[in-house]
């Protein structure tokens, strides 16, 4: 799944330079946080139940400083109004 996961977000990442627009750029960012949150959850999951699986922790680490490095990105879009 992580291949696949990989390769779809390598699509999106051309049609959002193709279009140019900073809303399609918004968009797919949005749409990573969900799949970043449904990571981090996962792997706090597998943390939590001391999984003997290798790079957990580091892998936990990465997932959060994207997503908060993408929020901080999406919350000082011009775009991000009071509306939405």
């Amino acid at each position: 799944s992580d291949q696949l996961l990989a390769q779809s977000e390598q699509v999106v990442l051309l049609i959002e330079r193709h279009t140019g627009s900073q809303s399609a750029r918004l968009v797919n960012r949005s749409g990573r946080q969900r799949m970043l949150s449904q990571r981090i959850a996962k792997l706090y999951l597998a943390v939590s139940w001391r999984l003997p699986v290798e790079g957990l922790e580091a892998e936990l680490q990465k997932a959060t400083e994207e997503f908060e490095t993408a929020q901080q990105e999406l919350l000082a879009a011009r775009q991000n109004t009071p509306q939405i």
